[in-house]
């Protein structure tokens, strides 16, 4: 079976250098077989602002949101992907927005009062990758969106990669760039071994 991978794509700017990125990513993965599919997550139409935290993700046997809209949908294939990968800049120390929403909306895809047996998460055998870019150094914000993965992944027990890029604007363009390249595919290419520690 044909493995797959979700990229979430967070920022508004169209030829962003983090969606500059995101592409290369894609094309090392389709170099390999697997299928890929890109969702822009500041175009999501939501009915509410992020989790409302209703619990009813919680109380149901279902891993699904109850709130109906955009983003319920795209979660609702998620357990469908073998790698999910995140692409946010880094906008005020953190994840932007438009990723937060829909990552706090994660939240359905878990039963927490069932942490640690077998039925905690249905994605428990995907693996996260995140590709991240600021204007500043690692210390102004791509250390805490990489940290902040990072705690959800072993929260989750799901294996995790990153590929963080500081200083983005001193690149003239980020999908030339031979670093940034070599990077990108070791990143890839990372996520792709079978196995290696969480």
């Amino acid at each position: 079976m044909t493995k797959k991978a979700l990229f979430l794509c967070s920022s508004p700017k169209k030829n962003s250098n983090t969606n500059k990125i995101a592409a290369l990513a894609v094309q090392n993965f389709e170099k390999q077989g697997i299928e890929t599919k890109t969702i822009d997550t500041s175009k999501i139409k939501y009915a509410a602002n992020g989790c409302i935290a209703c619990q009813c993700c919680q109380k149901s046997e279902e891993y699904k949101c109850a709130i109906k809209d955009e983003a319920s949908d795209i979660l609702a294939t998620i357990p469908d992907y073998d790698f999910i990968i995140f692409a946010t800049p880094v906008y005020f120390m953190g994840a932007n927005a438009q990723l937060k929403l829909l990552l706090d909306r994660f939240y359905s895809l878990y039963k927490i009062q069932s942490r640690g047996q077998d039925n905690f998460t249905c994605i428990k055998n995907s693996k996260f990758g995140l590709i991240s870019t600021a204007g500043g150094d690692h210390q102004h914000g791509l250390n805490i969106v990489d940290e902040t993965f990072r705690i959800m992944s072993e929260f989750t027990g799901i294996a995790y990669k990153s590929v963080l890029i500081p200083l983005i604007y001193n690149y003239p363009d980020v999908s030339q760039d031979a670093g940034i390249i070599e990077k990108t595919e070791k990143f890839v290419n990372e996520l792709l071994e079978p196995v290696w520690l969480k």
